[in-house]
């Protein structure tokens, strides 16, 4: 039987900015392998922002890394409307739709959190499918996406963003103008945004057993806001995290476990061609994983993304996960001994977490 060509794939995708979103994005791909998708994971990187140690710790959860270019907005008045002008660089999402090595991409923001795994979204025969934003509910929130590649549609959105053609200076904005008359409408279950709105809490509680993914919006992300105020939805972030990335006895301990996913990294570019013998920037100097490497990142490793913990009193402890399982509701609140503190640092020292 002929193996299935990449251009017939249909993956799931997240960007990836700075090293900062990091622990963000190897969280996501966790949890949709938890979940049990039986789809490959793609992370799109800007090689002039993001490290190669950074990229080195993606490729042992992503199938594929594609380099793409950074496209920032050069007219950002409106981003400073919302006082969000970090957000100059999100116009590099249009490198979506130039991917048309693959069929269909569902995009998650790497501060998104899969509850279950949403393959069905890969059968919706629309164009682009969107949630509600939470804000403004008539445009679509751009941080879960449907999308299906192709050339027209990257020509016309590079157009608007050469022009600054976006009511909020974001991807969001320009992304809504573009398909202001096509957007198939998803359920808000598929991105969840937690919300201070007074009917949120009762309509998260009655449709909590539907939830398909959570989106950490804003700048308060699980990984940056103090571990021990996490609540029910944070808590579940940090649940994926410790069981892949909790400190072990020793990393040769780490080392002896099995490996749960063998990933086969392939790097390709738009037009279907491997970039192993393209320049050494796009291969970062390193080779795809062998199917026989060890997969599995201890802490030491991911430390340098994490914020510095900062011990509590004695006598508190960490409440230790349990072995993985793909039941993941109702999760207890965390307590810890060690707490993530409120700034992101960076730090070649492992954080270290009561016993």
């Amino acid at each position: 039987m002929a193996r299935k060509s990449v251009a017939c794939e249909q993956l799931y995708a997240t960007l990836l900015l700075s090293d900062s979103y990091l622990p963000g994005a190897l969280v996501l791909g966790h949890s949709l392998r938890d979940a049990g998708t039986k789809r490959k994971l793609a992370a799109l990187v800007t090689l002039d922002s993001v490290s190669v140690g950074a990229v080195s710790q993606l490729k042992a959860v992503y199938d594929y890394i594609l380099p793409v270019p950074r496209i920032r907005n050069e007219h950002p008045a409106n981003l400073a409307l919302m006082n969000r002008l970090d957000l100059h660089s999100t116009f590099t999402k249009i490198n979506l739709w130039k991917q048309v090595q693959f069929s269909k991409i569902v995009y998650l923001d790497a501060d998104v959190l899969a509850y279950r795994a949403p393959d069905e979204l890969f059968d919706l025969p629309h164009a682009f499918s969107a949630a509600p934003d939470v804000g403004w509910p008539d445009i679509a929130n751009t941080g879960v996406m449907v999308l299906t590649p192709n050339m027209g549609d990257y020509h016309a959105l590079i157009a608007m963003a050469e022009r600054g053609v976006s009511f909020d200076g974001a991807d969001q904005g320009l992304i809504n103008m573009h398909f202001k008359h096509s957007i198939n409408p998803l359920p808000f279950t598929y991105n969840v945004t937690p919300s201070t709105h007074y009917q949120y809490l009762p309509a998260y509680l009655h449709f909590q057993s539907s939830i398909s993914m959570v989106h950490f919006i804003g700048a308060n992300k699980p990984w940056i806001s103090c571990r021990d105020s996490a609540d029910q939805i944070s808590g579940r972030w940090w649940a994926v995290h410790d069981r892949h990335y909790r400190e072990q006895a020793s990393v040769s301990a780490i080392k002896q476990r099995p490996n749960r996913h063998e990933p086969n990294i392939v790097y390709v570019d738009a037009a279907n061609a491997p970039v192993a013998d393209t320049p050494s920037v796009h291969t970062l100097n390193g080779q795809p994983k062998k199917n026989n490497e060890n997969i599995i990142l201890c802490q030491e490793e991911v430390g340098k993304y994490l914020p510095r913990c900062h011990p509590k009193k004695s006598g508190s402890t960490l409440r230790q996960t349990t072995t993985h399982t793909k039941a993941l509701a109702p999760l207890p609140r965390f307590d810890g001994s060690n707490l993530y503190g409120n700034r992101f640092k960076y730090s070649f020292a492992c954080p270290t977490r009561g016993v």
